[in-house]
C-alpha cells in the first residue's frame, strides 16, 4: 500500500533488524511495531535514540492497543506519534504528511508506479464473504483487491494450527506467547475486516494478559470457533476465484526450467523489492497450483508473507533441486 503511493520501504523481521537498519541505511521515517519478536518496539526505540545523529528520525508506533495511556507511553519511550491497528489510510498517510519533510530525494532504486486496476483484478473479491466486512477491509487497503486477496488468502494459510499453537502454550503456562499469538491474529483480523473475530480476540488477549484463567478458558472456545468459521469462509469464499489464466495452464506439465528460474529471481528480489517478488509469486503460482509441489510452494509463500526470509531462501534452494530432479526423471 505504502509503495503504491511511490514510497520507497524497507521490511525489518524484528526490532533487532529494524536497529540495524536504520544504522546502515537513511530513513526518513520509522514505523514501530510494538509488539515484534526477539527485540519489541520501546526496546528497538531506545536503541535508535542513543545515537545523537538519529534524535530527529520520526519514529512512529503502530500497536493494536488503543487503550487509555497507551499513546502517552509510546511518547514517554522515545516515539513521535502513534498510529492504531487496524490501520486506517487515511490516519497514517496523514500521520507520514505530518512528519516526513517535504524536498527532493535521490533513490538508487527505481520507484515503480500506482498499480492499475484491470477488469481481471476487479473480479477478484466477492461483494461479501460471511464473517468478513469486505468494504472495511477494503478500505484498509486503499481498495487494492489484489493486495486484500492476498491478506485473506495469507490469514487463513498462516493459522491453520494457531489454535493448537496457543493451547500448547497455555498448557506450558506460557502466558506470553500466548498472548503474542492472539494479538497477532486479532491485528490481522482487524485489518481484513473480520470484526467479530477482532472482538473475541481482543477479549481473549485481554483475559490472557491479566492471567485471568476461568476467562480465558471460557474465551478460547467462542475464540476458536470464530477464527474456524472466518478461515472456511475465506476458503468458500475465494476457492473459485480463479483467473482464466490459471485455468489455461492448470493441465500443463511444470516448466521446470521457468520455474527455477523465477525462484531464483525470488531469492534475489524478495529482500528489496517485495512488489517485484510478488510478480514472480503470481507466475509461480499459476504453475505449482497444479503441480504436485503445491504444497511447498505454499510454504514458501508463507514464509515471504511473514518476512521470514531467512526460511524462504533454505526452502527455495530445496524446491529448486526437487524440481530439478523431477524434471530429470521427466526426461528419462
Amino acid at each position: 500500500m505504502l509503495e503504491n503511493e511511490n514510497l520507497v520501504v524497507t521490511v525489518a523481521n524484528n526490532g533487532k533488524e529494524g536497529t540495524k537498519a536504520v544504522n546502515r541505511d537513511e530513513y526518513d521515517c520509522v514505523l514501530m511495531d510494538i509488539q515484534m519478536p526477539i527485540m519489541g518496539g520501546y526496546e528497538a526505540t531506545s536503541e535508535i535514540r542513543k545515537s545523537k545523529k538519529f534524535k530527529e528520525l520520526p519514529v512512529i508506533a503502530m500497536t493494536a492497543h488503543a487503550m487509555a495511556g497507551e499513546r502517552e507511553k509510546c511518547i514517554d519511550a522515545g516515539m513521535n506519534d502513534y498510529v492504531t491497528k487496524p490501520i486506517d489510510p487515511d490516519k497514517l498517510f496523514g500521520t507520514l504528511v505530518k512528519w516526513i519533510e517535504p524536498g527532493k530525494r535521490d533513490f538508487t532504486t527505481v520507484v515503480k508506479e500506482s498499480a492499475v486496476v484491470t477488469a481481471e483484478e476487479d473480479n477478484l473479491i466477492p461483494e461479501s464473504i460471511q464473517g468478513i466486512d469486505v468494504v472495511n477491509g477494503l478500505t484498509r487497503v486503499a481498495g487494492n483487491k489484489k493486495l486484500y486477496r492476498k491478506l485473506l488468502l495469507s490469514f487463513k494459510a498462516n493459522n491453520v494450527d494457531s489454535t493448537h499453537a496457543i493451547r500448547k502454550s497455555l498448557d506450558s503456562d506460557d502466558m506470553e506467547d500466548a498472548e503474542r499469538l492472539v494479538h497477532t491474529i486479532k491485528g490481522v483480523a482487524g485489518n481484513i475486516g473480520a470484526n467479530d473475530l477482532f472482538t473475541s480476540a481482543a477479549a481473549m488477549e485481554a483475559a490472557l494478559r491479566y492471567s485471568d484463567e476461568e476467562q480465558y478458558e471460557r474465551l478460547l472456545e467462542a475464540f476458536a470457533e470464530e477464527l474456524d468459521f472466518v478461515m472456511k469462509s475465506i476458503d468458500n469464499s475465494l476457492q473459485t476465484g480463479k483467473t482464466v489464466k490459471e485455468a489455461v495452464i492448470k493441465d500443463q506439465p511444470l516448466d521446470v526450467e521457468n520455474a527455477t528460474t523465477l525462484l531464483s529471481e525470488v531469492m534475489e528480489l524478495m529482500e528489496d523489492d517485495y512488489g517485484e517478488t510478488e510478480n514472480r509469486l503470481e507466475l509461480l503460482k499459476a504453475m505449482f497450483d497444479s503441480s504436485e509441489f503445491k504444497t511447498e510452494f505454499g510454504i514458501l509463500t508463507s514464509q515471504i508473507d511473514g518476512y521470514d526470509f531467512d526460511s524462504a531462501m533454505e526452502t527455495i534452494k530445496e524446491l529448486s533441486r526437487t524440481i530439478e530432479d523431477h524434471g530429470k526423471k521427466q526426461k528419462v
